[in-house]
Order: structure tokens, then sequence, then C-alpha cells
């Protein structure tokens, strides 16, 4: 992206918006999709600042310090790096967790300068507890985003917290939420979106992915396989056949002198009719049949069949289907019978992500709380501007 400063409108190509803060060349790479992320064409001044401020990520994703750590030399080695603020003299530290669909702690993350991160997870109990009295030994600055939510798996761990600031409240002081950037997982909040994803952006210039896009490609196995036995349990029984494998339709019992009762065109077993129908034996556990259950075998199929397309087609377009929404939104009825007989339906957990996509996703969140209190730190609330 380009700015070209001190030039009058007349050596402006056409191709270049302008006002009072410069010019900015519209065929630049970043120019379309400045214009996507802010939803209109950039034509005035407000919205050429809030672009020009928009350039990259002072550290690209091919360089970032995301690591797990295995032992206390790990965790040692990166915390003796941390660096010396000036307007604090103690340690910042931007900590994160991640939890499983049960509430249960997942994982640690924590960053001390910016583009780095670590992890411990939560079932290296040793190296929580040599983290512990890390903290206790240096009583540093914890910061968090939503902190009433990193505090929970935090006083299960035993881990203290003296000093902290949490970015979401300090956002929210400033005015900072977004709007309209993210629909479908917004924060509710009169002052905009407070997201972390949405904040990091905005201020950081930094990317990235939500809970959805990194969790849900690495669940819907689990869920596919969930309804596929549910399918399987409501299948229709299968219509009654003669030991000959022929339909009740198409079947001409045997007479009582053991000769065809009319003509046999279909079996003609040496001019014997059909034998017994063969006894068709329920399977254990398949609940009888009704109309009700018959929709919900249709449910599924349909349900099944849209998450498989798209599956095997994922740059096809349109609105993704989320089977758990999908579920949630049917008949109690409906989740009582695949439920009492197959048990709750997967959800998606962290627990399923791979641990390369793992780091990345989950120590970004420390690394962008890092910063975005780096840069909150020079703001004053708006009312301090006002004349």
């Amino acid at each position: 992206m380009g700015w070209v400063e001190g030039r009058s409108v007349a050596d402006v190509p056409s191709n270049c918006r302008h006002s009072q803060h410069g010019v900015y060349d519209s065929n630049d790479a970043g120019f379309s999709q400045l214009e996507k992320v802010f939803g209109e064409v950039i034509v005035n001044d407000v919205a050429l600042a809030i672009a020009r401020a928009h350039t990259t990520d002072p550290y690209p994703l091919d360089q970032l310090d995301y690591r797990v750590c295995h032992t206390h030399d790990d965790i040692a080695t990166y915390l003796a790096t941390s660096p010396e603020h000036h307007f604090t003299s103690r340690i910042l530290i931007a900590e994160d967790t991640e939890s499983l669909p049960d509430a249960s702690p997942f994982c640690l993350t924590f960053s001390i300068y910016p583009g780095s991160g670590r992890l411990i997870y939560a079932r290296d109990t040793h190296l929580l507890d040599w983290y512990r009295g890390w903290l206790i030994e240096k009583d540093p600055h914890h910061l968090f985003h939503n902190y009433l939510h990193d505090v929970v798996p935090f006083e299960g761990w035993g881990l203290p917290i003296n000093r902290f600031t949490d970015t979401m409240v300090r956002a929210y002081n400033l005015c900072l939420g977004g709007g309209g950037d993210d629909e479908d997982d917004s924060s509710g909040a009169a002052r905009g979106l407070l997201s972390l994803k949405v904040l990091a952006w905005r201020h950081c210039q930094m990317r990235m992915t939500s809970f959805q896009d990194t969790v849900h490609p690495h669940s819907i196995p689990y869920a596919l396989s969930w309804l596929k036995l549910g399918r399987e349990m409501l299948a229709p029984m299968p219509t009654k056949t003669c030991v000959c494998g022929h339909t009740r339709d198409r079947h001409i019992p045997r007479g009582k002198t053991g000769k065809t009762m009319g003509v046999c065109g279909v079996c003609g077993l040496n001019g014997q009719g059909c034998q017994k129908y063969s006894q068709y034996k329920k399977p254990k556990g398949l609940v009888d049949g009704s109309k009700e259950l018959g929709l919900l075998h249709r449910k599924l199929n349909t349900l099944i069949t849209q998450v498989e397309q798209q599956e095997a087609d994922p740059d096809e377009g349109g609105k993704p289907t989320d089977p758990w929404k999908r579920v949630a939104k049917w008949h109690g009825f409906d989740k009582e019978v695949l439920e009492e007989a197959l048990g709750p339906m997967p959800r998606p957990s962290i627990g399923y992500v791979p641990e390369p996509e793992l780091l990345a996703y989950a120590c970004r969140d420390p690394d962008a709380t890092l910063r975005l209190f780096l840069h909150m730190r020079r703001l004053k609330p708006w009312i301090f501007y006002q004349r």
C-alpha cells in the first residue's frame, strides 16, 4: 500500500483516492481488501485515516515464536527473556486459557513480548506447579482479555493473581469497540464489539482465526459419526421377504399339495411356489417405528448429506452448515430419542485440533492481548480530548 504526500490533485492518477491526509493508490494489493473489511469505498478523510493505520502485521506469521513447554527449562528460558518497560517495574505477562466442552481447562498460554507465546497443557501439573512458584516469586502484572473467564481455571490451578489489567474493560472505557465486524460472535456491548479478534485487527493489524474456523473442521467428523449412528438406528425396517428373496407383492404361496397355486412367473422353483416368509429380527436397540421417528430419520439423512457435501467441496460458497446449531433447533423428542440411545452429541472441542494449529490459535490470544495493552496504554478516554 502506498501513500503519496505533497502532490497536487492534477498529478494524482484517476485510480487514486485523495484527501487532506494524502493519496491512496487503489491499485495497491491491500486496497480492495480494505474496502472489503470496512464494507464501503474509502472516499472520506475519516475512512482514509483508519485505512492508513491498517498496514501490515509487524510480526509475520512465519516469524512467530509459538511453542509448547515440555520441561521446566522451556518455561524458565522463555521467561528469562522478559523485556523491561519504562512505565512499570513489574514484568508484564499476558495470559489466556482454553477449555473443553465440559468447562474443564485444557491449556494455559502466556506471552511476555510481542510475536511470541508459550503453551502448557493442563495435564502437565508439574509444569503448572513450577509456573505457580515463578508467579509467587516475581509477582508480575497479569494481562487478560475477559478476566472473569480466565480466573476460574486460574483458581483451580492455584495460580496467584495480585495485579492485573483486563484489556476488554479498558477497550470499553476507551470506546474502542468495533461495529459489525462479526455479527455471529458479537459481545452485545453498548460501545461496540469488544472481541479480542476484532480489537486486535482494528488496532494491531493482527489477523486471527475464529474458534469456529479452527475447531469445527476437526470436530465435524465426530459429529458426523454420531449422526450416522442415529440414521442407521432409525433406518426403516426392511420389507419381509420369502426365503427366495422375493418381496410380498411378488410372492406366490404354495398350496396344501405342495404345488403352486396359480402361475408362478417369479419364483418357479421347479413348479413349486415360494417357501415361508423369513422372520426379520429387529436389531438390538432399534426403537419401534412411528411417524415421528420416520421424520427424524429424514432429518438426519438431509443433514448428513449437506454436511458431507460441504466437507467434499468447502469452497462451494453459501452459508456453511453447522450441525450443532441445526440439531439444537430440533424438537425435544428428536434429541431425546438420539441421546437416550447414543449419548450426547459430540460438541466442538479444541482437544480435537492438531498441535501445530492449536499453537497458532491458542498462543495468538495472549500475544494479541499484550500488543493491545501496549497500544491502549498510550490512549485516554475520549472525554479528555474534548476542548
